[in-house]
């Protein structure tokens, strides 16, 4: 993976230089676009089970953002430096692909300890622009974007009870058993809805490592398109209602 350390100036020089780009035609780097395109193709892979989850919070989010104009979503999990980091950008990445605007993603953990260079390292080989920033304390901050005009997003672990998350009128969403068994009730959360993820960590040193978390960034990929694709195709019903 190949990672620029900044500077906390550099940080906040990039965060404002991508928002104004934002304004400009977006795009997502070339590798990006097409792991994005041979993605959708895969939605029938996805068993029914879990697209019923993935429903279920796809029915709050359309909803949200029929009657508010924005959805919040946390993705949750125990310490907040791999799968909830993971779904975070995906979903964030899919509302882009298919044109969602105001849903809002957040992550969070039971703990916080570090968002781990492994999945930051599966997020760059599929494609998005990273860059890590200073180490503070043990816990690195990275900035990464699906490409140019979008805007960065700075990730780093952190509790899910952070004043950044969302505290009320918000899906809250368990991505390890772990967390799910922990936490079985998330103060000012709507709805709560079980996707959990098999941790690639257990293969964290092993000739097998970045094939494990490959495959978890890709599934976690999948279903995050399909969420957003079903928003996608709620919000054109809603359209068509109304003519």
């Amino acid at each position: 993976m190949k990672t620029i350390r900044l500077s906390l100036f550099s940080i906040i020089a990039i965060l404002l230089y991508s928002n104004v780009n934002a304004a400009k035609e977006p795009h997502f780097t070339r590798k990006l676009q097409q792991y994005v395109k041979r993605v959708v193709q895969e939605f029938d892979q996805i068993p029914q089970e879990r697209k019923k989850a993935l429903q279920t919070l796809g029915d709050y989010l359309a909803e949200q953002l029929a009657e508010a104009g924005e959805a919040k979503v946390l993705f949750i999990c125990t310490q907040n430096s791999r799968r909830s980091h993971l779904e975070q950008v995906w979903l964030q990445t899919a509302a882009q692909y298919y044109g969602l605007e105001g849903i809002q993603v957040y992550s969070g953990g039971l703990e916080a300890t570090a968002f781990n260079p492994r999945a930051a390292d599966a997020l760059d080989r599929a494609g998005f622009q990273v860059n890590v920033a200073q180490r503070q304390r043990g816990n690195p901050r990275y900035l990464i974007s699906p490409g140019n005009g979008y805007p960065t997003t700075l990730h780093y672990s952190k509790p899910y009870q952070n004043s950044q998350n969302p505290s009320k009128v918000f899906a809250a969403v368990m991505v390890c058993s772990e967390a799910d068994q922990s936490c079985p009730v998330v103060p000012g959360a709507d709805v709560r809805v079980a996707l959990p993820y098999d941790d690639p960590r257990y293969f964290d040193g092993t000739p097998s490592e970045a094939q494990r978390y490959d495959e978890t960034t890709r599934e976690i990929a999948l279903h995050m398109l399909y969420l957003a694709e079903y928003i996608k195709r709620i919000n054109i019903q809603q359209i068509e209602a109304r003519k």
